[in-house]
């Protein structure tokens, strides 16, 4: 596999039990597997975590994903990128695990596959899928267009990225019925810590919203990030 997975990460005991969990599993699929933290002592910048794990890259095509996510057909969604796509969006519903189940997939009961196929297992209804989880691009072209490192804490940039990758590089690639399980666990300690964060957020991706369709708009709004 040709492809290095990147993790943003941020410490939380529930997501570590995750993580220890789904870290094999990607490994077992060939992926390149890159953990990219940022220290206890920051306040969350996926862009900013995204970005260090680029760096530690050394496949031609990268993917971000989620600690607590796994996207079962990845590997064939990253041969679309080979088949002529500029990206492809790795998954096109998010399913979540509920609590009970993700805990007997934790302690081994079942299986990830065999839990994809149960019923009544969601905590929500599906929902459809933006760029963030499973995102998979050329190495090159993750420099481009970068995940904006200018949205502070939580909110909207997963919503920038898609709309800056749809303007510049059209629609992505996606596999029918494809899905992303997510699993269960707390949220994250400090992730509403930051209040204040929400509304700069916003109006940053307000910016990327008026930029859409416009590809000279979102090249510029691109070349002021530092």
């Amino acid at each position: 596999m040709n492809c290095s997975l990147i993790v943003p990460w941020k410490y939380a005991y529930d997501r570590e039990r995750i993580w220890s969990y789904l870290w094999p599993a990607w490994e077992e699929e060939g992926f390149e597997v890159i953990l990219s933290p940022l220290s206890d002592f920051e306040i969350w910048r996926k862009g900013k975590a995204w970005a260090q794990g680029l760096q530690k890259a050394s496949c031609d095509f990268v993917c971000l994903m989620d600690a607590d996510c796994w996207v079962p057909k990845l590997s064939d969604a990253v041969s679309l990128l080979a088949q002529g796509h500029r990206w492809v969006q790795g998954q096109d519903t998010v399913l979540r695990f509920d609590e009970a189940t993700t805990q007997r997939l934790l302690s081994g009961e079942i299986g990830l596959e065999e839990a994809g196929r149960m019923d009544h297992v969601w905590e929500d209804e599906p929902r459809k899928a933006s760029a963030g989880v499973g995102t998979i691009l050329r190495r090159e072209d993750a420099d481009e267009i970068p995940l904006d490192p200018r949205f502070v804490g939580w909110g909207y940039e997963d919503n920038a990225w898609w709309e800056a990758l749809s303007t510049l590089y059209g629609s992505p690639g996606r596999l029918p019925s494809s899905i992303c399980f997510h699993l269960h666990h707390r949220p994250q300690p400090d992730k509403d810590r930051v209040p204040t964060s929400k509304k700069p957020n916003w109006l940053l991706w307000r910016q990327y919203v008026r930029a859409r369709g416009h590809p000279d708009r979102m090249r510029k709004l691109l070349s002021e990030i530092d």
